[in-house]
């Protein structure tokens, strides 16, 4: 198992739908699980993760898989009409292959906590 921030499945989901959405010709399995793999790379950089230069590595490590990443989320797509699938199910076959586990949003709240207690908020305060 692999935690991920939050903000970088939502950026995947995003990026991933704006290459699908430009694609003029027949989208093939290869190209979407290549750009995916890709797409991993840039935004683990973007997302500032932890060994972000060898993601695409962990994340094979993580799922234990048989094959490359590419090639098992090639495989995968080869049996779907790419043109029903969305990007959302193509994330989450990403993240089941490798078990990722993306961080909550309770988790990206950064110093909430905190600025309450600073500003005096209390849970039992009425409004």
């Amino acid at each position: 198992m692999i935690d991920l921030p939050h903000e970088m499945r939502d950026m995947l989901v995003e990026q991933l739908d704006e290459y699908m959405e430009a694609l003029e010709e027949e989208m093939a399995a290869e190209e979407v699980a290549s750009y995916m793999v890709d797409l991993l790379q840039e935004a683990a950089q973007e997302c500032e993760v932890e060994q972000a230069d060898d993601i695409v590595g962990l994340l094979e490590s993580s799922g234990d898989l048989e094959a490359t990443l590419a090639e098992m989320l090639t495989e995968h797509l080869e049996n779907q009409d790419l043109d029903l699938v969305s990007p959302e199910e193509i994330v989450a076959v990403v993240e089941k292959l490798c078990e990722i586990e993306w961080g909550s949003d309770e988790d990206e709240m950064f110093g909430v906590d905190e600025l309450d207690d600073e500003l005096g908020f209390d849970e039992n305060d009425e409004y």
